[in-house]
Order: structure tokens, then sequence, then C-alpha cells
């Protein structure tokens, strides 16, 4: 009975009450939008002055709003006449601009110190710059140190338009151990200056219904690389240019508390020395998502998560997949190994606390791990289990707070993580 009631009221969370409307649309308004422009809120919608209305397009504009994730809350109001319907959505928007000295601890210890601009929405329309000055030590502070200066800035998609643009700037200088499989075999200091440029294109017409988009992009980094002890483990500098395509579908949709819905991404990428790198390789990358939702006690999910890698090779001799750590078989120490192959799944039920929706607890079971070149053995399979807290910070973009703690049975090792965005 009471997983009855409380499968109800789940429903009730995210549910909203249909609107009617019918005949054309006579007047499209909206209200709360302070920092929003108009022409971006009706580019969204997509609702033309005298098209027809009905409640099933009422509400799909309605949740294009919501997974645009800038606003807090949207409600749909209609008032139907002898005419036709005037329409009228209201927005609750969160906080966009967010410049702050940063203090930080990353979920696998690193403790950072610096600056950071992070702008949501600029102009209305949904661009983001973030900006990043700091110093950065790992092992809680007593490790390795890195200096970073990052910039960037995204335009999903430009308005009338069906696409966008990303633009990115990096200069970071870096203490790292050398690795060799599971092994540190020296350590060295490298200089990194580089950047990026992706072209984004949606194949869907309608924001209500983005589903599909290809993204092309193109990277460059020059290294400088310095051995100070032991051996390099064929680790180098050099020059390092990339052409990357990517496909990405997703039918994922946000309610004030949760998303559900499924994605999929397939991303191909090439170097070449014919083009100005200094390694030939190629690497794909494959992954699906689904967050289920259940229902079984209250705004309950089952979030699950598969990942296929392959590399031929990388830029400086370094393997590009790594075991362990917050984003990888959580309990387990991070760089616990590397490899050429990738095999990832995460399985992740979360259920609301009541009467507090946005904090959320859960289990999790992460599967994987990483192979050689051209060598996959899924009977060499790590796990790892453990426990959740969520706590979805609603006036803010795009921010969980994440509290795991995992355990690695094979090890038997564990490990707490505190990071401020979801893993997938």
């Amino acid at each position: 009975m009471c997983s009855a009631v409380w499968s109800k009221e789940s429903q009730n969370a995210d549910s909203h009450p249909p609107q009617p409307c019918y005949g054309p649309i006579e007047s499209l308004q909206f209200e709360g939008e302070k920092r929003s422009h108009p022409d971006y809120l009706r580019d969204v919608v997509n609702l033309p002055l005298g098209s027809d209305c009905d409640s099933h397009t009422l509400e799909q504009a309605r949740q294009a709003l919501m997974d645009t994730e800038l606003f807090r809350s949207v409600r749909a109001h209609s008032n139907p006449s002898a005419g036709g319907t005037s329409i009228t959505y209201t927005v609750a928007e969160k906080f966009y601009w967010i410049p702050l000295p940063r203090i930080t601890r990353s979920s696998d210890g690193e403790i950072g110190l610096g600056g950071q601009l992070k702008a949501y929405h600029l102009w209305g329309r949904n661009h983001t710059l973030d900006f990043t000055s700091e110093v950065s030590r790992k092992d809680e502070g007593q490790g390795n140190k890195t200096y970073t200066h990052e910039i960037d800035y995204l335009a999903p998609r430009l308005i009338n338009s069906n696409f966008g643009f990303s633009l990115g700037a990096l200069w970071k200088d870096s203490e790292r151990d050398l690795y060799v499989g599971p092994s540190v075999v020296g350590e060295a200091n490298t200089e990194d200056q580089g950047g990026s440029v992706r072209l984004i294109h949606w194949l869907s017409e309608q924001r209500a219904e983005e589903r599909l988009r290809i993204s092309y992009s193109y990277r460059w980094n020059e290294r400088e690389f310095e051995l100070t002890q032991g051996a390099s483990g064929g680790q180098t500098g050099g020059s390092a240019t990339e052409f990357s395509v990517g496909l990405h579908w997703s039918d994922v949709h946000y309610t004030e508390y949760r998303r559900t819905g499924r994605q999929a991404q397939a991303i191909g990428t090439l170097s070449r020395q014919a083009l100005s790198s200094d390694s030939n390789h190629e690497h794909l990358l494959l992954i699906w998502r689904e967050y289920k939702a259940l229902d079984w006690l209250y705004l309950d999910n089952l979030n699950t998560q598969v990942v296929l890698g392959y590399s031929s090779n990388n830029h400086y001799g370094v393997e590009p997949f790594s075991l362990g750590g917050s984003d990888f078989l959580r309990g387990l120490e991070d760089n616990s190994d590397h490899g050429y192959n990738l095999f990832q799944a995460n399985i992740q039920y979360l259920s609301a606390l009541k009467p507090t929706p946005t904090l959320r607890w859960g289990g999790f079971v992460d599967i994987g791990n990483v192979f050689d070149r051209h060598h996959y053995d899924l009977a060499d399979i790590e796990y790892s289990l453990g426990a959740s807290l969520r706590w979805k910070v609603r006036w803010l973009v795009r921010t969980d707070i994440r509290l795991d703690a995992g355990y690695h049975p094979q090890s038997n090792t564990g490990k707490v993580y505190l990071g401020t965005n979801a893993l997938f």
C-alpha cells in the first residue's frame, strides 16, 4: 500500500496538468524571464502565431524549455477563446553567473586553489563561458602540482539555425607520474599549450525534438617534456593534432528533480603525421546511457551506462584509458592500471528522500577493465560496489553534489569521493 502511494506521489511530482489548447495560437508570452532573451525562448518552444494548438504541443514546448537545464521550473498556462488560444510560459530562472575564488577538492583528493568564472546563458541565449586559473595538487595537497589556465566558449545552437560551435584554449604546467600499466616508472615536468574548435550540426528542425546531432572537432596541443626522475616509460613531448567526428542521439528529458530517457554517442578520432601530428592513431568511443524512472519508492531511478573504447596508439606515448578513481571503478585507487582498450559499465539506483526531493540516496555497481592493444578479455573483469548521496542544487546550472563511498572487493580497498557533477 505504501509503495503504491509513493509511486503516485512520484508521478505527481514529475507531471504537469494538461492545459486546454485548440484553434490557432493568438499570442505567446513569457513571464519570469529576467535574463532570458525572448527570441531565444520563442526559438526553443517553436510555436508560431497562427499555428494550430493542442495540449500535446503545449506540453512538448514546456518540456523543451526544461530540457535546456536553464530553469528550475517551467509552467504552461493557456487561455482559450472563440478565436483561438493565448499561451503564457512562466519560467523560474537559475543563477547563471558564478565568479568566485576557487578552492576545490576533486572526487579523487586533488586540492585546487585559484579563480573561476562560469557564465551560463550568456546574452540570454544559452551560450556558456568557462574560465579557470588554478594551481592544484594531488594526494590531498601533498602530491604532484599542476598550474592550469583554461578558457572555453560554447554556443550549442544558434537562434534560427541548426548549427552551434565551441572554442577552447589551454595552458598547463604539470608534475607527472609516468606509468607503464599499473606501475610508476618515473616522474616528469610537462608544459602544454593547445586549443580546440568544434562545429555542431543538429539534424532535427525543432528544438522540442533535439535528438540527433553531428559534431566535427579539431584539437591541437604542443607539449614540452622534461624527465626528472626514473625512466620515461616511452612517454615524450611534441606536437599533437587530431580530428574527431561524433554522432550523438538523445531522448533524455529533465524534470525538476530527475531525468529520464536514453542517449547514445559514437565518437571517432583520427591523428596523422601527415597532418602535423607526431603520432598516427585511431580512437573510437561508444557510449550508451539510460535513465529509467521506476517509481518503486519516491522519484527513484535506475541509471545505467556502458562504455567501449579502442585506441591504436596515443599522443606522447600515454596509454589513453585508466582504471580506478571517481569516474571508473569507484573504490579502486586512481590510475591502478592503463591500457588501449576499455570496457566500462555503471549501474546506479537513486531514490529521493521525503519530503526533500532534491536529496537522493542510493547504491551503485561499477564493472569493467582496461586492456592491452587489440585485446579484450571479458573474463578479466574488475568490479566495485558502494553507496551514494546526491544533492541537486536547483538554483545552479548543471550542479549536483555527489558523495560516493566505493568498495573494491578484489583488492579489499575502499574510497570516499566528493564532487560537484554527476558521474553520467
